[in-house]
């Protein structure tokens, strides 16, 4: 009677800890010689960084004229693979042509943006954007500011392009706080905004892990538990 109850009490645990559960990624852009996140994969223009079950895929990419229309959707110019996206102290940058030296993301010329791309056990999945952190703002450097903006994939084609939505601009800081903004997806673009020059330091994510429903065996087996528990009370009744 003892190993039932035991085995009703292992079911219930099992039972309770297929809830739904929350975590916080920070993925860290710098060099790993100073500190960044070492790189699971990784392209001329993209890299990955794997945090247990989370995975995010950075990728430098640019728009030559980006505008938007009343809605904020984006309709400017088809966005680029840049040539590529490093990682130095302070974050990362993109080189978009082999003539753009500056190394880091700017709009000057063209707009440069980091777009980033996050999967949970090998699937893409929604997560909330809780704030990101800059390094090397290059503000008042050959007329220089800080201005980047945010842009969700709206489209559901798994990349930044044309017709996604401005959600955000903001100017870029040490650490900018998005938490309250709701910015909820799978793939978001941080784009500089005109004359905007910066690097990208780190992205901070939250993921709810979604409830896993018990299987049909597992409701039986609870059943066929719950059934012996009970014919075994009344075997101790009678006796």
């Amino acid at each position: 009677m003892n190993y039932l109850k035991h085995a009703l009490a292992v079911s219930a645990v099992s039972f309770f800890a297929t809830g739904a559960s929350a975590a916080t990624y920070t993925f860290n852009l710098e060099s790993t010689s100073y500190g960044g996140d070492p790189t699971s994969s990784s392209s001329a223009n993209s890299f990955s960084i794997t945090h247990g079950d989370m995975i995010g895929t950075f990728t430098g990419r640019y728009i030559e004229n980006p505008t938007y229309d009343v809605s904020d959707k984006l309709i400017g110019d088809d966005s680029i693979d840049a040539l590529s996206l490093d990682r130095w102290r302070f974050g990362a940058g993109i080189y978009n042509t082999t003539g753009d030296r500056q190394h880091t993301v700017d709009g000057v010329g063209y707009h440069d943006f980091v777009e980033m791309a996050f999967e949970f056990m090998g699937s893409a999945v929604d997560v909330t954007l809780s704030s990101l952190s800059f390094g090397y703002i290059a503000t008042g450097y050959s007329n220089t500011n800080s201005a980047f903006e945010l842009i969700l994939d709206t489209t559901g084609n798994a990349t930044i392009n044309l017709g996604d939505m401005l959600v955000y601009s903001g100017n870029a800081a040490n650490l900018v706080d998005l938490s309250g903004l709701g910015l909820v997806g799978d793939v978001f673009g941080v784009l500089a905004g005109e004359y905007g020059s910066w690097k990208l330091k780190a992205a901070t994510v939250d993921y709810s892990v979604p409830e896993i429903p018990l299987p049909a065996a597992v409701w039986l087996m609870l059943g066929g538990l719950g059934g012996l528990v009970t014919v075994g009370k009344r075997r101790q009744k009678a006796t």
